[in-house]
């Protein structure tokens, strides 16, 4: 049998793709190295993505918005740039352009487990977990893919989506050209006594730079980038010590802070 598409990587990118291809008389096959329980059920990674109006509609139009509990979606109403010790900022408002927000905050956990659940409903989506292709081969009108089983598959199509790191880009020889910053970012959860208004921050201090994405409640996502030895003795410092640290980076602007979620480093 010959896929009409084949999708190497099922994070978002890859799940949200095979849900859109769905339904249009299509052959899809969808390989993740991943087991299936992970992708059902993933694990809090600490990114909460910023979804604009169009990636809202878009996510509605593929059956994965209704799927996002209520306490997953944060409105982002407005954002602002500080400078150092600064307290002007400047400020994106959303009614500057017409709108009430600028659009919504959802973890990356709850975009994965939403799309999972999508392609599983999708009778025409052939989902191959615990898998990697270990070849590629060109033939004039398909390509062929040796998984590491041995097993070979044929598509019409291939789509690389296995992250930024793709093998499945170096296996095609497709360049890459990367850049190390030498740092390190660190992101969580934390809880403050001073409402964040729904406002995002990016704060551009001298030595640091610090990001607050702003949840439900006097909560935010906060993103602290540093060299990653510094990073890493952030990491293990205990609760209440990382909480005062990061009262005095935010010059404490918001207040008491507590972490309220696991710290993960990227």
């Amino acid at each position: 049998m010959i896929h009409d598409v084949a999708i190497i990587g099922a994070g978002p990118a890859g799940l949200c793709l095979a849900r859109a291809l769905s339904g249009h008389g299509l052959s899809v096959v969808l390989l993740e190295r991943q087991a299936e329980r992970e992708l059902a059920d993933p694990a809090f990674d600490g990114r909460e993505i910023a979804l604009t109006h169009a990636s809202q509609a878009l996510l509605e139009k593929l059956g994965l918005w209704r799927r996002f509990p209520a306490e997953d979606v944060a409105v982002l109403r407005d954002a602002q740039v500080f400078n150092g010790p600064s307290l002007f900022a400047l400020k994106i408002r959303a009614e500057q352009a017409g709108a009430e927000r600028l659009g919504h905050l959802v973890a990356n956990q709850a975009i994965r487990r939403a799309a999972f659940k999508a392609v599983a409903e999708c009778a025409d989506v052939q989902l191959r977990c615990e898998t990697s292709v270990r070849a590629i081969r060109h033939h004039p009108r398909e390509v062929e893919l040796e998984l590491v089983d041995g097993e070979s598959l044929r598509t019409r199509l291939l789509v690389a989506a296995d992250s930024r790191f793709s093998e499945t880009r170096r296996q095609l020889g497709i360049g890459a050209r990367l850049k190390d910053f030498g740092k390190t970012m660190l992101v969580c959860r934390m809880r403050h006594d001073k409402p964040h208004q729904q406002v995002a921050w990016e704060w551009f201090g001298y030595g640091q730079t610090l990001a607050l994405l702003p949840l439900n409640g006097n909560q935010s996502s906060v993103v602290l980038t540093l060299p990653p030895r510094e990073i890493e003795r952030l990491r293990e410092l205990d609760e209440d010590a990382f909480a005062r640290e990061m009262e005095q980076r935010f010059d404490r602007r918001l207040g008491a802070m507590q972490l309220v979620s696991a710290r993960r480093a990227y």
